[in-house]
């Protein structure tokens, strides 16, 4: 993830290479990415979104996890609930995903031996997540495991020194923490619920550049939909080409959500040429959405750390879908 996050930063430093090609730099109006590295402290833009900058952060979205990113307008805001952090945190370490869009790439959070907790089993089973993206109960010798110290350390690195409200699982209120264990010094996975994000992705509509003592501020305005992928019918060799497109659209119908989708790439998709997931990113990236189904929408304001290549989020922000 850190090879897909450090491309803001690595673009900047190359395009400050060169002081005498730099061009003016704008305080209004619109301006390409590339123009971005001239803007000087105090000076911002907007940026023209072009489908290179939709890909990117179609991409960025879905690894970083915005599906599960807490909402907050200053960092007193930030939830000190260790849950709202949970499922970015899961997906740390991915790299990609497989054409159906589950996140693959390998866990810094795994651990591959036998896990023996008091009782544990009695509420809920302990998972891993593999280096595939598959998920191992911990009785076949593989867990996903954070200390306690690792959640807090991570949270600050991309929200800053919050401070977390840790708490013993209660059996008696497990609906609240149900998707980890915590024994008091580790948490322990134990829901896949949440980490599914074959159906959903974000697209990108509007990005500001702001240049804040020598550091640039990248503001994001995007927006969620989510698919369904199941209840097709199945192609079948013995009947005409036809015939699969009326019971596949028959099947559709049921859920309105993918007809754009189905519209622009039911031929393909039928033929299994292309999954719903990498059609709707190609509409995405091109900026043909019209009709999609669109859950909510979003403004995040952050910055890339130097040192890591990480975003550092300072304000994420619901916005109404109407807009």
């Amino acid at each position: 993830m850190k090879r897909l996050l450090i491309f803001l930063s690595t673009l900047l430093l190359l395009l400050c290479g060169c002081e005498a090609d730099k061009p003016e730099a704008p305080t209004t109006g619109q301006i390409t990415f590339d123009e971005v590295a001239a803007l000087q402290p105090g000076e911002s833009a907007q940026i023209e979104v072009g489908p290179e900058l939709r890909e990117y952060f179609f991409r960025l979205a879905r690894l970083e996890d915005w599906y599960h990113i807490p909402e907050f307008t200053k960092p007193e805001d930030l939830p000190t609930d260790p849950l709202a952090y949970w499922f970015m945190l899961m997906a740390e370490g991915r790299t990609g995903w497989d054409k159906y869009g589950n996140l693959t790439g390998p866990s810094p959070w795994l651990h591959r031996d036998y896990l023996y907790l008091p009782d544990y089993n009695y509420y809920f089973d302990i998972f891993g997540i593999d280096e595939a993206g598959r998920f191992h109960f911990a009785e076949e010798g593989i867990y996903t495991s954070v200390s306690k110290e690792h959640l807090e350390a991570w949270v600050q690195q991309h929200f800053g020194p919050v401070p977390l409200q840790h708490a013993m699982y209660n059996p008696n209120e497990a609906w609240r923490n149900k998707n980890y264990y915590f024994d008091g010094q580790d948490y322990y996975f134990t829901c896949m619920e949440g980490l599914s994000t074959a159906l959903t992705g974000w697209q990108l509509d509007a990005l500001q550049a702001v240049n804040i003592d020598g550091r640039i501020v990248y503001t994001a305005e995007v927006r969620l939909y989510c698919l369904h992928e199941y209840g097709y019918a199945a192609y079948d060799e013995d009947v005409s080409f036809e015939e699969n497109m009326s019971w596949y659209a028959h099947s559709v119908n049921g859920y309105t959500e993918n007809k754009p989708v189905y519209e622009a790439y039911g031929r393909q998709m039928i033929q299994n040429e292309i999954t719903l997931d990498e059609a709707a990113r190609q509409m995405v990236i091109a900026g043909d959405t019209e009709g999609f189904p669109w859950r909510e929408r979003l403004r995040i304001q952050f910055f890339i750390e130097e040192q890591t290549g990480e975003p550092f989020y300072l304000q994420v922000e619901k916005l109404s879908l109407e807009e």
